[in-house]
């Protein structure tokens, strides 16, 4: 319980700005998970894709789980048992932007920080967090 309190109050003394996105431009592969653009081959030879290099690397896509505010779904990106992105496929929009713009980036570090799905609510984003969560687990469910 801690951590829950030590990352709300964190957001507060750190400003909730950092987190805010203009509504409709939250793009999560932008903040988790996406490396920059390739660098350019010299050789000219393909380079082989993570995929061919790592046979263990896959996607795994959490449920669609509806909440007050609407629906949140997830998707993890892992090699072996490591997790190497979380994106957000669905979140609650509308009025309840402001609290899911908040709330994702601190959910999608927390999951890769424990990488596993024991991650808790962002206080203040209580059903977003919980809609997070479950389908993490359901994620989970599939290694």
């Amino acid at each position: 319980m801690k951590r829950g309190i030590f990352i709300a109050s964190a957001a507060v003394v750190g400003g909730i700005g950092a987190f805010v996105f203009p509504a409709g431009a939250y793009m999560p592969g932008v903040l988790v998970g996406e490396s920059p653009a390739p660098l350019v081959n010299p050789s000219g030879s393909p380079t082989p894709s993570s995929s061919a290099t790592n046979p263990q690397s896959r996607t795994l896509v959490g449920d669609t789980i509806n909440t007050r505010y609407g629906a949140v779904q997830i998707q993890l990106k892992v090699s072996g048992t490591t997790i190497d992105a979380v994106e957000i496929l669905q979140a609650p929009s509308g009025s309840n932007a402001r609290f899911t713009n908040y709330a994702i980036p601190i959910l999608i570090r927390e999951t890769l920080k424990a990488q596993s799905a024991n991650v808790n609510s962002v206080s203040g984003a209580s059903y977003t967090s919980q809609g997070f969560i479950q389908s993490l687990q359901s994620a989970f469910s599939q290694m």
